[in-house]
């Protein structure tokens, strides 16, 4: 007997989860092009949209930036190596996989003979 009212209370609380839940996104709302519920998904996608472009465009700034800065250090620590001025070798930078290249080219270059 207990067995049975388990399983009717059970089927009663999952009835009333999947009404609540089925209820509340209606294919009627999504029928209508100007509905609230498909206007605020709209309204979504497009600020998740403009939020991916800002930082896109925040990223590409920043290297633009970063790598024009490291390049012209790395044709001025080339001088300084020329010009046997080496306080700037000691000192590490964050550098892209091309600049460290480039750099170890231009070392190369001016301590062979």
């Amino acid at each position: 007997m207990t067995s049975v009212a388990a399983e009717f209370d059970h089927m009663e609380i999952q009835q009333q989860y999947s009404d609540g839940v089925n209820n509340r996104w209606d294919a009627d709302d999504w029928d209508n092009e100007n509905s609230s519920a498909r206007l605020f998904e709209r309204s979504r996608i497009k600020a998740l949209a403009d939020v991916r472009v800002s930082a896109r465009r925040e990223m590409s700034r920043w290297f633009v930036t970063f790598y024009n800065n490291t390049e012209e250090k790395v044709f001025s620590k080339h001088a300084d190596v020329k010009n046997s001025n080496a306080e700037h070798q000691d000192t590490f930078r964050l550098k892209t996989p091309e600049v460290i290249k480039v750099e170890e080219k231009l070392l190369r270059d001016v301590l062979e003979p």
